[in-house]
């Protein structure tokens, strides 16, 4: 039987909205939004990682996060599941 790994959650988050730009880091309950999201998965127990582009409109998501010692995983703007494949 193949031995089973922990979960990790795993966060997709983009700066690039066109409907809400930005939304991640506006505030809630004073902190970045993603940053709350992420401290909350943390409450499980599991791994969290945050999956955003390697684009330079996500440099604020990577350093927020990395402020925050919360992990960050960059890939492809337009490959969503690149992302989250690099994050797990």
């Amino acid at each position: 039987m193949p031995e089973l790994r922990p979960a990790t959650v795993v966060i997709q988050c983009r700066l690039a909205s066109t409907r809400l730009p930005a939304k991640a880091v506006l505030p809630i309950a004073g902190l970045a939004s993603v940053l709350l999201c992420a401290r909350r998965a943390a409450n499980t127990g599991l791994r969290v990682v945050v999956a955003t582009s390697a684009e330079r409109v996500d440099d604020p998501v990577a350093e927020l996060l990395a402020a925050a010692d919360v992990g960050c995983v960059r890939g492809p703007h337009d490959d969503v599941l690149q992302r989250f494949a690099q994050a797990t």
